[in-house]
């Protein structure tokens, strides 16, 4: 509960002068509750004692005061409208930029372990959950407190009897909801989680339409989405069995207090201790009561249904990193490019080592080949240059600054990244390319697009570069949107530059222009490149090739192709230039389930 606190508190303390005035309106309205009940009693007592040449005259200025209070009620109302109106917006843009950034600052294997539709669901949870919690306890559990306060003092003035009585009462229905529901918060809790699965396997259903539809899976897809549904319907059922108990315990209870009531006012007016105003009081505020734990019976179903989903959504959204970075990290700086692996140690959740005291050192501005196998730790080795992943023990250097020490967001400036599966933002052509470099000018986009070998692709669309890419850049090639990736990695122009795949999904002749394009962009850059087929690596200044995390050997192509070892034996064995994709062996984690 203490994650839950600390998150109401970050998305509420700039906002804390409208939970000051909702407050003051709580009370204003527990006021206007009681003084309205207070003045019907006097009323009611000065229709019974007046005599009726004088009734107009007293009645006159107490139906002026009444009509004055309802007016202050209404005006309460739309001042705590207008309140809403101003403070309900702004909570929910602090709460949606405080979950990015937390977002944004998980690590690849955190977005390998949840769908996106699932994390969206559970973000949309507590932008929406969190103003209506809020709502919940300064409008509803707040006026109800205080006008059970006043209560308890208008009916002590009537007769001290009802105010213990109401006082018993009160204790044993909050003991008894309180424990309820602290002993049964977990019904909530999972419904919250069932129908959080049930979005996310919807989403996943619509992200993989096409697969579904190619390999003839709706039936099979309907039937998974099935068994979720009918999980999520089983535990809210069980969450609304126990509130049906809840709610009978506390409509029991009130049905005791409100019988006891009845018989004390009927031996209070045959005892003549209790005027007609009195028996009208205590009766207004008998009403006043059953309608604000009749309200609040309902509130506190909400409440715990809200906070159930959002302990859910923040048990994930806002459970530790694995990859953590100290407030107090320094910008990379990178003058030379030197990358160094020095006794790295690393291996994936629940599978064997991959790196085991790997050292390794790349100088600045060589161009080197990664080689081998799927899943002998290309990309892996990639990744930790990237510090998508940390590494269980040792350092990766570059030009001598451990990259755990620094900044992540001055690492990523330094490091340009074509990977081999390009997704593009679902926005225009120009913004994709200019991500690249923000303040990058028209002119800078067109050259770089020039050299992508995709200019002329993109003005020969309808709205040119003001084209949308659409979801993923889906409105584009898989071609197309590589040579969008690879304009943007021009136009960032950074001193490091990393490439899986880059050009795979090129025909030969466009990959051949590409390449040319790329060699300009590697000028005075440290650049690594991940690739299978084996001709684009030629000119490399050097090859690594890999074996189930290890270099097993390490030199030009022209020399290895000499030897007699791994390097030689996939040259020979290629297909149009391809890697055969199996290795007797191998590890089966492969590369390919690799992010870059």
């Amino acid at each position: 509960m203490s994650q839950l606190y600390k998150f109401f508190v970050s998305v509420t303390r700039p906002l804390k002068i409208y939970i000051i005035g909702f407050l003051g309106i709580s009370l204003g309205r527990a006021v206007v509750v009681n003084v309205q009940a207070r003045m019907i009693k006097n009323i009611t007592d000065t229709v019974a004692s007046s005599p009726s040449s004088q009734l107009a005259e007293h009645l006159y200025p107490l139906f002026t005061s009444f009509l004055c209070v309802g007016l202050s009620f209404i005006t309460l109302f739309r001042i705590y409208d207008a309140l809403i109106a101003r403070f309900v917006p702004r909570q929910k843009e602090l709460i949606m930029l405080t979950l990015t950034k937390r977002m944004l600052s998980h690590s690849a294997s955190f977005y390998q372990k949840h769908f996106a539709g699932n994390l969206t669901n559970k973000m949309n949870d507590l932008t929406v959950q969190t103003p209506e919690i809020i709502k919940i306890i300064t409008d509803h559990f707040a006026t109800c407190t205080l006008t059970l306060i006043l209560v308890f003092i208008n009916m002590a003035s009537v007769d001290i009897g009802f105010a213990y009585v109401l006082l018993i009462w009160l204790s044993i229905f909050m003991t008894g909801s309180l424990i309820l529901l602290f002993c049964h918060t977990k019904y909530a809790y999972a419904a919250a989680e069932a129908r959080s699965q049930v979005i996310g396997r919807v989403v996943d259903i619509l992200m993989n339409i096409s697969s579904i539809r190619l390999f003839g899976r709706s039936r099979h897809e309907h039937n998974l989405l099935k068994t979720a549904t009918n999980e999520a319907a089983s535990r809210e059922q069980q969450r609304d069995y126990f509130f049906m108990k809840l709610h009978l315990f506390q409509g029991t209870s009130f049905w005791i207090f409100e019988a006891w009531c009845c018989w004390r006012l009927y031996k209070g007016l045959v005892a003549g201790t209790i005027t007609p105003g009195g028996f009208i009081l205590i009766f207004t505020l008998n009403l006043q009561i059953l309608d604000q734990f009749w309200n609040l019976g309902k509130d506190v179903r909400n409440f715990w249904e809200k906070i159930g989903q959002m302990k859910q959504a923040l048990k994930v959204i806002d459970s530790d990193s694995d990859v953590v970075q100290d407030p107090n990290s320094a910008d990379l700086v990178v003058s030379n490019g030197t990358i160094q692996f020095n006794q790295v140690y690393f291996g994936y959740e629940h599978h064997e080592p991959l790196f085991c005291n790997k050292t390794v050192t790349i100088p600045g501005g060589q161009k080197v080949g990664l080689v081998g196998y799927s899943g002998s730790g290309k990309s892996t080795f990639i990744n930790l240059i990237l510090r998508l992943y940390d590494v269980q023990s040792g350092q990766i250097l570059i030009d001598g600054h451990d990259i755990s020490s620094v900044r992540k967001d001055s690492l990523y400036q330094s490091v340009a990244v074509i990977p081999q599966d390009c997704y593009l933002f679902n926005r225009s052509i120009m913004d994709n390319i200019r991500y690249g470099r923000l303040d990058a000018t028209d002119a800078e986009i067109y050259e770089s697009a020039q050299k992508a070998e995709i200019h002329d692709v993109i003005q020969s669309l309808p709205q040119g570069y003001q084209t949308m890419a659409g979801e993923k850049g889906m409105r584009l090639s898989g071609g197309q949107r590589q040579r969008v990736a690879i304009a943007r990695a021009i136009l960032k122009n950074a001193p490091i530059v990393l490439l899986d795949e880059a050009t795979s999904n090129l025909d030969a002749i466009t990959e051949e222009r590409v390449q040319a394009a790329l060699n300009a962009l590697f000028h005075n850059k440290t650049v690594l490149i991940v690739a299978h087929r084996l001709a684009t690596l030629q000119t490399a200044d050097r090859l690594c090739v890999f074996d189930r995390g290890a270099i097993i050997q390490d030199g030009a192509h022209e020399e290895l192709v000499k030897q007699d070892g791994l390097y030689r034996k996939l040259w020979n064995t290629q297909s149009n230039g391809m890697i055969m994709n199996h290795s007797p062996g191998s590890n089966d984690f492969s590369d390919d389930s690799e992010s870059v």
